[in-house]
């Protein structure tokens, strides 16, 4: 029974992790297209183009924090060498290490998804300047992204603590 939910909650983690390595990689491609014709329109002085702008803004920030949560999920963060290296050879330690960090990453997840919706209510129906667009749409990544690292980090903090309890028996 734990098994089957281990290996459901892992084709979950994977599968997700394949749309967002996708989406990044598409808004990858759109913000280079973008930004080439915005130079190129530029450069010959052709009707200066504000809504690319925006869109730009928007398909940035969406892969930022999408992104993120990519590098969260593959422990690509910021880390400290130091106490990794000094870990290498206590794996006990060293699982109990990263359930602490977990732990902190999670506390200040927390924080940033709390206030990431109290900024998604507070932009209300405020409009982008060109494209009248909501600007809750840019908004929104943030609690996403903060709820998609939370739940690749409970993933991991599950990991950590079945290896520790592993090594106990």
């Amino acid at each position: 029974m734990k098994t089957n939910f281990y290996l459901k909650i892992k084709k979950i983690e994977s599968t997700l992790y394949e749309v967002l390595s996708s989406f990044v990689l598409i808004a990858l491609v759109i913000l280079l297209f973008l930004i080439a014709f915005q130079i190129i329109s530029r450069y010959f002085r052709l009707q200066y183009l504000a809504p690319p702008d925006e869109i730009i803004t928007l398909v940035y920030v969406w892969m930022l924090f999408i992104g993120t949560a990519i590098l969260v999920r593959n422990t690509d963060h910021i880390r400290i060498e130091l106490l990794d290296n000094f870990l290498k050879d206590r794996p006990k330690l060293k699982s109990i290490y990263n359930m602490v960090v977990c732990l902190l990453i999670l506390i200040f997840l927390l924080v940033m998804i709390k206030s990431s919706l109290v900024l998604y209510e507070k932009s209300g129906s405020r409009a982008s300047p060109m494209l009248q667009w909501p600007q809750r749409i840019w908004y929104m990544s943030l609690p996403i992204s903060g709820f998609l690292m939370a739940f690749y980090l409970m993933v991991r903090f599950f990991r950590n603590t079945y290896e520790l309890l592993k090594k106990r028996t």
